[in-house]
Order: structure tokens, then C-alpha cells, then sequence
């Protein structure tokens, strides 16, 4: 033990001072503690229960955000397939009536084409007949041409007469 009061001289160790000190810092430490320690201690606890309620509100209002924005998407997604339907069915009843109107049309043309086309066959079988009749007496004014400026009065009576034509070509030079 002398070892030990040697190093505690050397330290100016002073009993009284050491128990002084010790219930100083007991008297201390509980003013403290009084003081300090437990309205810090009790502010932070008041502080993470506010912190918790506004967190579990915050939970609770991101759920509602949530569940809302599933309901609007699912409306959205409801609504598009109504238009998209709805769209359908217009766009078909569109292409209906636009192949019925066609449809009327073609037939309208070909109302139109055909009697252009029985026009077109009259009047060809008109200008067929009309252009045969003319090549008929053309046919017989140029012989009658030829056999005026190439035969004699006499051949030209018999060859007249053959092809049932005019017998008074006598003087006569033309047609």
C-alpha cells in the first residue's frame, strides 16, 4: 500500500478533493439530468412522434395518390377501348356506305357506258350503211367516168346497159 500512497503523493492526491469532486459530479450530473436531459429527451421523443404521424400520413395519402391513379388509368384505359370500338364501328359503317355509294356509281357508269356504247354502234351502223351507199353510186360514177372517156357511144350504151345504169351518157363528159 505504500506503492500506492508513494505515487499518489507524487500525484498531490488529496482525499477530500476526490470525494468533493465525486459528489459534485453526482449533484451535477442530476441537476442536469433534471434540467436538461429529460425535456431534450422528451422534445426528440415528441419530435419522432410528430415525425412518425406525418410519415404514416404521408403513407397513407401516397396509397390514396396510388390507388386514384390505378382507378384514372384504369378509366383511361376503359375509355379508349369504348373509342376505339366506337371508332370501329364508324370507320366500318363509313367504309359501308362508301362501297354502297361506289357501288351506285359503277352502276350508274355502266348505265351510262352502255347506252354510250349502243349510241356508238347505231351511229357506226348508220355511217356503215350511209358510207355504202355512197361507195354503191361512187362506184358507178367512176365507171360511168371511165366508160364515157374510154368507149364509144355504142360500147358505151352496152356496157350501160349491162351494169344498169343511165343510157343518155351521149354528150355528157362528168359526173
Amino acid at each position: 500500500m505504500e506503492v500506492l500512497n508513494n505515487i499518489l503523493a507524487s500525484l498531490h492526491f488529496n482525499l477530500g478533493v476526490f470525494v468533493f469532486q465525486v459528489v459534485a459530479f453526482v449533484v451535477f450530473h442530476y441537476a442536469m439530468r433534471a434540467t436538461i436531459y429529460e425535456p431534450l429527451m422528451k422534445a426528440r421523443g415528441e419530435r419522432e412522434g410528430r415525425i412518425s404521424g406525418s410519415l404514416a400520413k404521408a403513407e397513407q395519402a401516397a396509397a390514396n395518390a396510388q390507388a386514384m391513379k390505378a382507378q384514372y388509368d384504369e378509366e383511361i384505359k376503359s375509355l379508349r377501348q369504348q373509342l376505339a370500338g366506337e371508332l370501329k364501328s364508324e370507320t366500318e359503317a363509313a367504309e359501308k356506305a362508301a362501297a354502297a355509294r361506289l357501288a351506285t356509281a359503277r352502276t350508274e357508269a355502266g348505265g351510262v357506258l352502255d347506252e354510250a356504247n349502243a349510241r356508238l354502234d347505231q351511229e357506226a351502223s348508220q355511217l356503215r350503211s350511209g358510207m355504202s351507199e355512197q361507195a354503191g353510186r361512187l362506184a358507178q360514177a367512176v365507171a360511168e367516168k371511165i366508160v364515157r372517156n374510154n368507149l364509144t357511144p355504142e360500147a358505151q350504151a352496152r356496157a350501160l346497159a349491162t351494169m344498169g345504169g343511165r343510157t343518155d351518157l351521149g354528150g355528157s363528159r362528168g359526173v
